[in-house]
């Protein structure tokens, strides 16, 4: 089996069509995007979301076969802190390393490109999978930091979590 690898493109006025198509529910979204946007999603919140210039988002390519797999952003919260934010990877491409091999090239930019001394974000906990992959990458607990989302009958509270970055030497 190979190793999966993703290469971040900026994320274009081309790619909302894909994003939106795989945006197939207000659950979907609501895991993906937090209460940011409203279902549907539009080309319109996408303006308005990507002409925020502390933003950074990307559509993720798989290396190996140019597809492309997910989405995320990178948002910058002061100097030295950076946030992860919508970590998207599409349901046919769950499963095989995606999520894992996204968030080293997010972090891999918020080292080399953002000088970030620390990386953040929020995650629902019923997202399992999610939090798996970001323990599994170093990202811990901040105990202190979580909201609380209500949809359809059901609370959801999502936790924040943070890693660390050395500096370079």
């Amino acid at each position: 089996m190979r190793t999966a690898a993703i290469v971040l493109h900026p994320f274009l006025k081309a790619d909302y069509a894909v994003l939106i198509s795989w945006i197939d529910s207000p659950r979907v979204l609501l895991e993906f995007a937090g209460p940011h946007f409203t279902y549907p999603l539009t080309a319109a919140q996408l303006d308005l979301n990507v002409s925020d210039t502390r933003r950074h988002p990307f559509m993720a390519v798989d290396s190996h076969t140019g597809e492309k797999v997910g989405y995320a952003e990178c948002y910058f919260l002061d100097q030295s802190t950076v946030k992860v934010a919508r970590v998207f990877i599409a349901a046919r491409y769950r499963g095989m390393g995606n999520g894992t091999a996204l968030l080293q090239s997010l972090l891999q930019f918020a080292c080399t490109q953002c000088n970030a001394k620390r990386v953040v974000l929020n995650v629902f906990e019923h997202n399992k999978a999610a939090m798996t992959c970001y323990t599994k990458l170093g990202f811990v607990m901040q105990p202190n930091v979580f909201k609380r989302v209500d949809f359809e009958g059901e609370t959801w509270r999502s936790v924040g979590m943070m890693l660390p970055l050395k500096s370079p030497e």
